[in-house]
Parts: C-alpha cells; sequence; structure tokens
C-alpha cells in the first residue's frame, strides 16, 4: 500500500532472532531519495531504536532497519535513483563485506565541516596511546569550549593531521567537542604550527567514505583496515586528516554498544597532492 508518496510492505518475521520477539511481521518502508535518515531519527527521537543505521548497501540500495515503541521492526529503503552500481563494484563490496563478516558498509558522502575544539597531541600511533592522550586532553577541551561560549553543532569528533605507521611511528591529532563554525572564527590555529595550545581546528568539507563501526575503541584498527581496502578497491585515494565523530557516550553506553563514524577523504586515484 501507498502512504504519504512511499510504498508500505508487509511480511513475515524472518529474523534470526524472531523466536525472541514480541512482532510476528516486518514493515518495508520504500522511501524517496534521503528521507531514510531522517525517518530513522524520528524513530530514535520518538521511543524508538535504531538497529541497523541508514547506509549504502552492497546491493546498492540505501537501508536501515528500526525499532518501533512498540516494538515493531521496520526496514526503511530509499528508492533507487541513477543508474544501478555495476556488477564489478557490487561483487567488491561484496568481497570486502565478507572478508569482514559484514560488520561494515561504505557509503561515499559529501561532509560538512567539522570544527572541533581541543588541543593539538602528539603520541604514538596506536590505539592505546591515543586513549591515553585523549583522557588528559579532553576534559579541558570541553570546559574551554564551554568557556568561550561556542555552541555545541554535533557529536564530539577526533582528527588526525599526520599518521606514521611504521614502528615507532607517531599521530598529531586533536580531540574535543564539535561546535558552530560561527562563533570559531577568532579561535582558529594552525594545524602545522608549533601551537599546541587549546582552539578550533576543522576536517571534512569535502567527498569523504564514510562507515559506522559498532564496538569498543580499541576494535577500531579493524574498521580502519577494511575501510581503506574498500578506498582501494574503489579506485580512491585517502587523504588527510581523517576523522571519527563519537555518536554516543562511553561514560553511559556499554562497549560493544559505542558508535563511530569513521569519515576517510577521499580523491580519485592519481589526483595530486595540494
Amino acid at each position: 500500500m501507498k502512504i504519504n508518496g512511499g510504498i508500505v510492505m508487509l511480511g513475515d518475521h524472518c529474523s534470526k532472532d524472531a523466536s525472541k520477539t514480541e512482532a510476528s511481521m516486518t514493515v518495508s518502508y520504500e522511501v524517496r531519495k534521503d528521507e531514510a535518515g531522517p525517518l530513522a531519527k524520528s524513530f530514535k527521537d520518538n521511543g524508538g531504536e535504531v538497529l541497523e543505521e541508514v547506509s549504502m548497501q552492497f546491493w546498492g540500495q540505501v537501508w536501515g532497519r528500526c525499532k518501533d515503541p512498540f516494538g515493531q521492526p521496520w526496514g526503511l529503503c530509499e528508492v533507487q535513483e541513477g543508474p544501478a552500481p555495476s556488477n564489478e563494484d557490487m561483487a567488491k563490496d561484496m568481497e570486502i563485506g565478507a572478508k569482514y563478516d559484514w560488520h561494515y558498509t561504505w557509503v561515499v558522502e559529501d561532509m560538512p565541516t567539522v570544527y572541533c575544539y581541543g588541543a593539538m597531541s602528539t603520541s604514538a600511533a596506536n590505539t592505546p596511546a591515543i586513549s591515553e592522550e585523549t583522557k588528559k586532553t579532553l576534559p579541558a577541551a570541553f570546559a574551554g569550549a564551554a568557556a568561550a561560549g561556542l555552541a555545541m553543532a554535533g557529536p564530539p569528533a577526533s582528527a588526525f593531521y599526520t599518521w606514521d605507521p611504521s614502528p615507532g611511528g607517531t599521530t598529531k591529532f586533536t580531540s574535543g567537542p564539535s561546535v558552530a563554525g560561527g562563533g570559531a572564527s577568532a579561535l582558529m590555529k594552525d594545524v602545522d604550527g608549533d601551537d599546541n595550545g587549546l582552539g578550533v581546528r576543522t576536517a571534512g568539507g569535502c567527498k569523504c567514505v564514510t562507515t559506522l563501526h559498532t564496538g569498543p575503541y580499541d576494535e577500531l584498527k579493524k574498521c580502519y583496515e577494511a575501510t581503506f581496502e574498500w578506498v582501494e578497491a574503489k579506485g580512491y585515494e585517502s587523504r588527510m586528516p581523517v576523522f571519527e565523530l563519537y555518536e554516543n557516550d562511553p561514560k553511559d553506553t556499554p562497549p560493544e554498544k559505542l558508535k563511530t563514524k569513521v569519515c576517510i577523504p577521499i580523491v580519485a586515484k592519481g589526483t595530486p597532492k595540494a
């Protein structure tokens, strides 16, 4: 049936946990381009739950899964516009997805500029060292942003401006709240300069491949391995800064449910570096 321009389909509930759910059927809602994401947010804002984030799937369609406040699961999918992905592209997505146990799906999107207020830090290029450094600098970043009267504009972020993967290599990065760009210009800091004090630094404002990592932060390495492999297979090159958006709070979220949006700027292979 058709409701508000979208097609609603009903079917038997067939997930692996069907015996444990109160719902006896699945509802699929097909909507127009760019409508599935906001619709998923409305589920969450009104007492429901996002079960699987809306993203581009390997079969070439934007899809996600939610549960409404009454426990009924909904599949949300967007009508395919433009040419369908080639069989070769779909095969690459399936190969990489299967290699990493279908934990990740990837989408190319134009990411807005993220204005991150924090200190410029340097640490060893590994998760334990980055986490330890972040614990030291993050409280001051939030306090400094509040003292400067900067409005929060999104989830907290980290941006990595250099990364040396060799043994003993280091990374130069900033972590802190995402603030509104309008009030941040006077506090901008030079990423490449020697100023390690608090200030606003930017990431994004370009085409990125993004994916959602669900799980502990110390498992992000696997997410990056999968995503860089996807970038290479699709004929792109990555650029810095790579950045992360933390969609829930580790203070009140179990490690296995932490959600981190990983964003890697990309250009066509062979593009000269600026």
